[in-house]
């Protein structure tokens, strides 16, 4: 499965999404169409399990960092290790989140997206929680979608840019994220 994937990947990534077809995955991959078919409903099936699949891989990550977050460990320190991850995880995986992003409102992607969203803000609301513990609940949450969708934004910005205006992007999430984190 991961060579089907992998390779759909890699296709995008040569030739572009609208490009790819399910018949050119298939002869790439020496693997039957209807073999494809059989696992995946066509191509936007495929995208949606690579996109899936590096989501995956990043929630393992984002765990392990978040799961370090506590009042004595600074924060600024917590969110440049958790943004750099961000980061390398992006650039590791350029071709599904370029998926994601040309699907991110299909009905093949919504599932993923959902769960992103889900894990992110809960994830960021419990940062909020450890970290300024004064936060009414209502603006834990609030706080915790601002910071979703200040790193989303950002972070595909930096996908598409030169490599320094990309570490100037990554330098202002960072700057945004702890200045959010001490209001």
């Amino acid at each position: 499965m991961d060579f089907i994937l992998d390779t759909a990947e890699q296709l995008v990534l040569d030739r572009g999404y609208e490009v790819v077809t399910t018949q050119m995955i298939s002869e790439v991959t020496s693997i039957s169409p209807g073999v494809l078919y059989h696992y995946f409903p066509g191509k936007h099936g495929i995208f949606a399990a690579v996109a899936r699949r590096a989501f995956e891989q990043l929630e393992f990550k984002m765990r392990d960092l978040y799961t370090r977050a506590s009042s004595s460990m600074p924060v600024g320190e917590l969110i440049d290790d958790i943004v750099d991850a961000l980061v390398v995880h992006w650039h590791e995986n350029k071709g599904a989140i370029l998926l994601w992003q040309a699907l991110e409102s299909t009905r093949q992607m919504d599932p993923v997206t959902q769960l992103l969203t889900r894990k992110s803000i809960e994830r960021n609301s419990m940062l909020i929680s450890v970290y300024l513990p004064q936060t009414p609940k209502d603006n834990v949450r609030i706080k915790a979608l601002i910071m979703k969708e200040i790193c989303f934004s950002l972070l595909r910005q930096m996908l598409l840019l030169e490599k320094t205006d990309g570490e100037r992007i990554v330098a202002e999430l960072k700057t945004m994220l702890k200045n959010l984190m001490s209001s």
